[in-house]
């Protein structure tokens, strides 16, 4: 049974919004930490304990409650204040999450209260449960676990996202009850970016036996100056696919190369995509353009 959260709903332009809370995305694992007398509970959203996988987050000073956050591994390389809110080493995979947790210590970053001891703050507004959670946290010096900070201001959230590769923003209503489910009360906006890239291989074959009619070109290999960047589903008209095949098939192969690595090629991907992994392969990717028809 999955482990009821508020869900964010999707926004194109962050500019819109006035007069919310504005918090960064941090790229995780979400979960509910729980905790009454001594017992620890980290559920996720499918509703398994991931606790025993983290005892760094079970052996930190945890009040009596129940609060919602993000389960992250932090990156070592760029720091945020005191805390790292960057892209997590895992690229928000929740496999990799859990494939990191031995190498590298997780943290917690808490955005909610839903109770204190034995009371019920779901139905107060946001901002009174988010001011009660700093309070809360303040003076206990944990060492895994953190309350979100706030920003100012838009104009100060998008310069640090963009110092610090930051997923996005997200934005709450402070009025806002807890909702169980995807709520218009809590928004989210994810940064993404616009390039251009070699194609160098398509993952489907295309040949002269084989029919063009309602063939899928399933991906296409993304490059920029030689380096692998990752692949991007594409689909493409009739017309277009025998302008592809005519073309293609003239092209020379490199010797000792797989057929699909192409000398000459003139094919470009205009691709959006959400930064990169620390590898440099775009995450999120969406084919905007084919070029060299």
């Amino acid at each position: 049974m999955k482990y009821n959260f508020i869900l964010a709903e999707e926004i194109d332009d962050p500019s819109k919004i006035s007069n919310w809370i504005i918090q960064p995305k941090i790229d995780g694992e979400r979960v509910k930490l729980v905790k009454h007398g001594k017992v620890v509970s980290l559920i996720n959203r499918r509703g398994f304990e991931k606790i025993n996988k983290f005892p760094e987050i079970k052996e930190d000073i945890i009040p009596d409650g129940e609060f919602d956050g993000e389960l992250f591994i932090p990156s070592q390389e760029k720091q945020y204040g005191s805390l790292s809110l960057t892209t997590t080493r895992s690229n928000a995979s929740v496999g990799k999450v859990d494939l990191f947790r031995n190498c590298y210590p997780a943290k917690l970053i808490l955005f909610d209260l839903l109770k204190m001891g034995n009371k019920d703050w779901q139905n107060v507004s946001y901002a009174l449960r988010y001011n009660i959670l700093k309070k809360l946290f303040a003076p206990l010096k944990c060492k895994s676990i953190f309350v979100i900070d706030n920003f100012s201001s838009l104009s100060e959230a998008m310069e640090i996202i963009e110092e610090y590769d930051i997923e996005g923003l997200i934005f709450r209503n402070p009025r806002a009850k807890y909702f169980h489910g995807r709520s218009k009360d809590v928004l989210k906006w994810k940064r993404t970016k616009k390039e251009t890239f070699d194609v160098g291989f398509f993952t489907q074959k295309i040949n002269e036996d084989e029919p063009m009619k309602n063939k899928r070109i399933s991906a296409l290999g993304l490059y920029a100056n030689g380096k692998f960047k990752g692949k991007v589903n594409c689909l493409v008209s009739d017309e277009d696919r025998v302008k592809i095949f005519s073309r293609w098939n003239n092209l020379t192969h490199e010797e000792g190369k797989s057929k699909n690595f192409l000398i000459g090629n003139p094919f470009q991907a205009d691709v959006e995509f959400r930064l990169e992994t620390n590898s440099g392969k775009l995450r999120n990717a969406t084919l905007l353009k084919l070029r060299g028809l």
